[in-house]
């Protein structure tokens, strides 16, 4: 995309709108603008120094956000919307050294209205900031990702993402009751917060679309009452299968809290890996203590029919209190913080999230432990995440100094996971997006239904001011 005099010519009418210091070019922009968390060990081929944007903009209003993209539209550039920075797949990296759109500074919470239970906020706002701001009400957001002290808003919106509570709360897409946003022809479209609306919602333009359809630069979200009580527990079975079969079981007691991680060898090269490599199953509910307490007691019934055993005291607390330690990690080392010694500089390593359907999982588990076997990638975890029907599969490979062939065997095997996916009916990233990552997969992900998106998105943005879904080029 670099065109040296066009940027020039929109980086000087940004300058004179929006004052110099907004607007940033060359040795001013951060290394972190380079990346997203599609981090080099992954088996993507990501360059060490990532993509440097042409630009960087920082936007502090709908308004700027509506001047930038009229910018961009009129000298023939494209854009990539920056948030937390957080996204697994390449969403928010300058791949083709696009103009990064920082909506970072669009952060505040406007309003919490406690009788209705909702909260206006701006894009910007990490999803830690919004659950503090309606604690202090006795609410909520309930979207606990494992990123949630770094994520933002508009970022979570995006890819329509899932967190630790959805079983009970639901992903991103379904807090967003109302949004206003910013159409790539400058366009500023207000959806009515509604529980419910007649007619087209613009709701579709944003939630899933990963900022391909609209910029978001308000959001109106639904909160939740906090919950009386909250019991997690944490069970050990001796199989996968037999955890398999609690789950599906637990599941329609109503968990707010539904994880189930079996562990193999290539845990104990992952940061406070090792130790006990048991099948394990944790499960939280909500609510009213004294439902909790009778929901609690019928999941045990329940691990117990299943060969399960309650696991030492204290384990299913670790695991809560160190659910986003692994954010810390990864975002020093997007952001060069890590000096080159984390532990992502030590191992190629790569995950795929996908949804199989329910009587499917466990023959998928079996291909995807062949695939790891032919390729000599070491599985770490394989899990099921808030419904027994979405699947985890972390996999990682030592990586020696100059090492490249353990990048194309990660590469491989993600390839062929996602193929075994597809060919059992299934669907590939139920939390994260698509990014760049999966661009390649999505005609056989989506079918005819792509053209149908590639027909809305030239009539939303026809001079092409935004990213296509998949990052795909026409």
């Amino acid at each position: 995309m670099r065109n040296g005099s066009a940027v020039a010519s929109a980086v000087e009418r940004l300058r004179d709108l929006l004052g110099p210091e907004r607007v940033l070019i060359g040795s001013e922009i951060p290394p972190v603008y380079s990346r997203d968390m599609l981090t080099p060990n992954r088996g993507f081929p990501a360059p060490p120094q990532g993509w440097p944007p042409s630009a960087v903009v920082r936007a502090d209003s709908t308004d700027t956000v509506v001047a930038v993209l009229q910018a961009a539209g009129d000298f023939g550039l494209k854009l990539v919307c920056w948030g937390g920075g957080t996204n697994l797949m390449g969403s928010a990296a300058a791949l083709d050294g696009e103009i990064i759109l920082d909506l970072s500074r669009m952060n505040r919470v406007l309003k919490i209205d406690r009788a209705s239970r909702r909260a206006v906020v701006q894009p910007g706002a990490t999803l830690q900031k919004v659950e503090e701001r309606a604690g202090v009400h006795g609410l909520m957001l309930g979207h606990d990702p494992w990123t949630r002290d770094y994520a933002t808003v508009g970022g979570s919106i995006g890819p329509d993402g899932l967190g630790y509570l959805a079983p009970r709360y639901g992903t991103m897409g379904q807090m967003v009751l109302g949004l206003t946003l910013a159409m790539p022809c400058g366009t500023v479209i207000e959806q009515r917060a509604a529980e419910r609306t007649a007619g087209f919602s613009a709701l579709h333009l944003a939630v899933g679309q990963e900022g391909t359809l609209g910029v978001v630069t308000e959001a109106v979200l639904r909160l939740r009452p906090l919950p009386e009580a909250r019991k997690l527990q944490a069970f050990h079975f001796p199989d996968f299968a037999s955890g398999f079969q609690a789950a599906i079981a637990i599941r329609e007691l109503g968990p707010s809290v539904l994880d189930f991680i079996e562990s193999f060898e290539g845990q104990r090269q992952m940061p406070g890996g090792g130790g006990d490599l048991r099948p394990t199953f944790y499960v939280a509910f909500d609510g009213a203590k004294r439902v909790v307490e009778a929901q609690a007691r019928e999941a045990a019934g329940i691990v117990r029919s299943f060969r399960g055993r309650r696991a030492r005291g204290g384990e299913a607390r670790e695991y809560w209190d160190e659910r986003h330690a692994i954010a810390d990690l990864m975002a020093r080392d997007a952001s060069g913080h890590s000096k080159g010694d984390s532990f992502l500089r030590k191992i190629w390593f790569d995950y795929v999230h996908v949804s199989i359907p329910l009587g499917l999982v466990l023959e998928y588990r079996a291909r995807a432990l062949s695939i790891m076997d032919r390729y000599e990638v070491l599985p770490s975890e394989f899990a099921l995440f808030a419904h027994p029907e979405l699947i985890n599969f972390y996999f990682l490979k030592p990586r020696p100094e100059g090492d490249v062939d353990g990048r194309r065997d990660l590469e491989n095997a993600v390839e062929e996971l996602i193929h075994a996916c597809h060919a059992m009916g299934g669907g590939m990233e139920y939390c994260h997006g698509v990014g760049t990552r999966l661009g390649k997969f999505l005609p056989v992900e989506m079918g005819s239904g792509l053209e149908t998106y590639d027909r809305i998105k030239f009539a939303l943005d026809p001079r092409g001011v935004l990213p296509t879904l998949g990052r795909r080029t026409h």
